[in-house]
């Protein structure tokens, strides 16, 4: 049985791993100290990740279920208590990467995510945690090993799940493709990094693909046609946009998505939003006339030869 001492170290040991700044790394470790202090608590974390270290299968809900009780029990914020977690199943993690063969750069990629989601969580809420949305929707993916940063992206081999056409090609629902997942690392989505990123998942794909062609999947506010009408010629996002053939589209309907652009939750006063940015300018404007936001789905496909 692990004790909380050896959580603790483990959580230390990701901090080396992950981009964090000072004040993040000493919130986690105030944190971890605090549920060493009430000795269920510790029982209880190390018990979940003794069972993410040894189990083939982990129960992610229960496990999350678990912390939102601990949050209670320590007076530290849910959102916490899930970032305590997932930091310290990250040494974990890379031991299953290193058990399936993945080359230890993609787990170092990979495990940024944590860093991403707990700057996203302290931008919008102050506090660096991480939300019961990645916590529950996301982060299974991530620590079963399905999900994989590869350069400036991450992917998921995966079924389609509808059907379309592409370059003259059907795809069915069941046609297997890289989804991608476009992490918030507040870095330009800068055109070198993409095409790097498409070729070397289309490389690393390629045993799955025995056909030669890789079909890449997104569905992504980045994708709403809208952006058309304000994003420049030459920006990095509208050249994202052009890899993809949107195949469906819609709008949200409320703005409870923009704290993806804005790092903050909309209070119901365009005038509260930023505007230092081009693309904030864009979607305040469009706020403050009552329109809608959106998002987009597209697939192009990645020719063996390119």
């Amino acid at each position: 049985m692990s004790t909380i001492t050896e959580i603790k170290n483990h959580l230390l040991s990701s901090l080396d791993i992950l981009l964090l700044p000072a004040e993040a790394k000493d919130s986690l470790i105030l944190s971890i100290d605090r549920v060493a202090e009430c000795e269920y608590a510790a029982e209880q974390l190390c018990s979940l990740y003794l069972l993410y270290e040894s189990a083939d299968t982990y129960d992610y809900k229960s496990a999350f279920d678990k912390m939102k009780e601990l949050s209670e029990i320590t007076a530290l914020d849910a959102k916490v208590c899930n970032a305590l977690l997932l930091t310290s199943m990250l040494p974990a993690m890379g031991r299953r990467y290193k058990a399936d063969g993945i080359a230890e750069e993609i787990f170092y990629a990979t495990a940024q995510d944590v860093y991403y989601k707990l700057d996203e969580c302290h931008s919008v809420y102050g506090v660096w945690g991480v939300t019961d949305p990645c916590a529950y929707g996301w982060y299974p993916s991530v620590f079963s090993l399905k999900v994989l940063a590869i350069g400036r992206l991450q992917y998921e081999y995966r079924r389609l799940g509808y059907s379309c056409e592409c370059d003259g090609v059907a795809l069915t629902e069941n046609t297997m493709v890289l989804n991608i997942h476009i992490p918030r690392t507040k870095t330009p989505l800068d055109r070198a990094s993409v095409l790097s990123s498409y070729e070397r998942a289309a490389k690393y794909f390629a045993p799955r693909f025995p056909g030669g062609d890789v079909v890449f999947h997104c569905k992504s506010w980045l994708l709403f046609p809208r952006h058309l009408e304000f994003l420049s010629p030459t920006s990095n996002l509208r050249a994202f946009y052009g890899d993809f053939k949107i195949v469906e589209w819609g709008e949200y309907p409320d703005y409870s998505q923009l704290w993806r652009l804005f790092d903050c939750e909309y209070t119901g006063d365009p005038a509260a939003l930023p505007r230092d940015s081009s693309l904030r300018r864009a979607y305040a404007d469009l706020v403050e006339k009552g329109e809608k936001t959106g998002w987009g789905r597209g697939v192009f496909i990645y020719k063996s030869e390119q």
